[in-house]
């Protein structure tokens, strides 16, 4: 079960998202479907994680399931920092 999530669902969003976020005509003025604030570095940030999920997906689901503990603590971590700091530009 964890094995095509990761390929399906997190893969291709992540993708999708990093890709999107380059194309002026979806995100104008940095601003990814007017509601999401984007910049070079988060698209980056977000391709390079389609890319370790889809690695991760095809070395199987005891690597995808690694990932995904990884990408989770990684990320609360960032929501809990923003939480602390608040408004403005935290990374």
């Amino acid at each position: 079960m964890v094995k095509p999530a990761a390929v399906i669902f997190f893969r291709i969003v992540f993708l999708l998202i990093g890709i999107l976020g380059f194309v002026p005509g979806v995100a104008p003025d940095e601003m990814l479907f007017k509601i999401f604030h984007v910049n070079g570095a988060h698209n980056v940030v977000h391709i390079v994680s389609g890319i370790i999920f889809l690695l991760a997906a095809a070395a199987g689901a005891g690597a995808a399931r690694t990932w995904f503990q990884i990408f989770g603590i990684s990320y609360a971590i960032v929501v809990i920092w923003g939480f602390a700091v608040g408004t403005g530009n935290t990374l």
